[in-house]
């Protein structure tokens, strides 16, 4: 691949940034299946759904500060998964 054998090259602003922290290869495969494309990353990693079930599994009304912690949300917005989830619990 005449790509990766150019040394000294000056790539181009987030390509640049990519090389930095992963290897060539990896930038050369985003830049040839998502090059021109306008990528963004949730802030959060983990999917939602999957956070509000671990949520409603790990809570014991004494670790919300390290639910926390652990899932990257804050306490007010753990708290409102778990006060909608007990609603959803109660309906008849």
């Amino acid at each position: 691949m005449f790509i990766l054998q150019l040394k000294n090259v000056k790539l181009n602003g987030i390509y640049a940034d990519l090389a930095e922290v992963i290897p060539m290869e990896y930038v050369l495969y985003l830049y040839r299946n998502y090059g021109g494309m306008q990528v963004t990353f949730p802030k959060h990693f983990y999917d939602p759904a999957a956070v509000h079930e671990s949520l409603c599994r790990e809570y014991n009304k004494t670790n919300l500060h390290e639910l926390s912690r652990k899932y990257g949300y804050s306490e007010r917005w753990i708290r409102q998964i778990l006060n909608n989830s007990e609603k959803k619990d109660q309906k008849p």
